[in-house]
């Protein structure tokens, strides 16, 4: 997938150079913008997994016990989409797909059972503020999120140092 956005976006840089470009620049925002579109559709699914795989965890703990080849942790499927909206929708000029992101890395924010989850829905909304026509928005949001969530008090504290670690 990763290899997709690149190319894409080498396509677009190839495109601008091009006689017409108004129509082929169209062209390849609309192929960016779906594929944009899927990743983040492919994200919604894979968050929901992730609030609810205590299957997954349980199977991860008995293979550690009985000393068996060691299953993937959960979330790295999601940090890898996480990571790929971060840097291919970033440049992309859509305000829908925009919000749909930010909204996706708050609800990741929320549920995220790790750190490392939460510190790349942080990253994502800290490089979507600095995004023209978004301002600061998701950082708002981000702040409402952590002192309205329903983490204990250490959990929350620990949440607060991780985004302001991240927005600096």
């Amino acid at each position: 997938m990763d290899d997709l956005c690149l190319s894409v976006r080498l396509v677009r840089q190839d495109f601008e150079s091009l006689d017409k470009k108004e129509t082929r620049i169209e062209l390849l925002e609309t192929s960016e913008h779906c594929v944009i579109n899927q990743l983040a559709e492919i994200l919604a699914d894979e968050i929901q997994r992730v609030s609810t795989d205590r299957m997954g965890a349980a199977l991860r703990s008995g293979s550690d016990a009985i000393g068996a080849a060691p299953l993937a942790r959960q979330g790295h499927f999601v940090y890898g989409i996480m990571d790929l909206l971060q840097q291919h929708a970033a440049p992309a000029l859509s305000g829908k797909l925009d919000n749909k992101i930010v909204h996706l890395s708050l609800k990741l924010l929320e549920i995220a059972p790790y750190s490392f989850l939460r510190c790349k829905a942080f990253e994502v909304l800290a490089i979507f503020s600095m995004k023209h026509g978004v301002g600061q928005m998701p950082i708002q949001m981000a702040n409402e999120s952590i002192v309205h969530g329903s983490w204990s008090d250490g959990h929350r504290r620990k949440i607060q140092q991780q985004w302001i670690v991240v927005r600096a």
